[in-house]
């Protein structure tokens, strides 16, 4: 499940949430003028959904900056993983964090 969220300066952002395996995450698009978003992953146990939000801004943001000056013509994102369910497996996380960050149109891989 996909709730969207609005942020000044921010093209997308989205709370991503699985029920059955618990996995939590945030995806941010910072901003995609001079191409694709270009991001690696972050997974942290953050205390709140408010610090995962606040984190995903600030490093999708920095990556936007990072692309930039470094004229790759990619804009910047992250999705950023809310820790490990408990009793969940690895594989039973792996195809539910893949469809959260990768199916939504125009959001490009890390």
């Amino acid at each position: 499940m996909m709730t969207p969220l609005h942020a000044d300066g921010f093209e997308q952002v989205a709370l991503c949430r699985d029920e059955e395996t618990g996995l939590r995450s945030v995806v941010v698009i910072h901003d995609t003028t001079l191409g694709p978003a270009l991001g690696g992953v972050r997974m942290h146990a953050y205390p709140d959904e408010d610090a995962a939000v606040v984190d995903g801004l600030r490093l999708a943001e920095a990556m936007t900056l990072k692309a930039a000056a470094a004229g790759l013509g990619l804009g910047g994102r992250t999705p950023s993983r809310r820790g490990t369910a408990p009793g969940s497996s690895h594989r039973r996380r792996r195809r539910p964090w893949h469809a959260m960050c990768w199916r939504p149109a125009g959001w490009a891989a890390s």
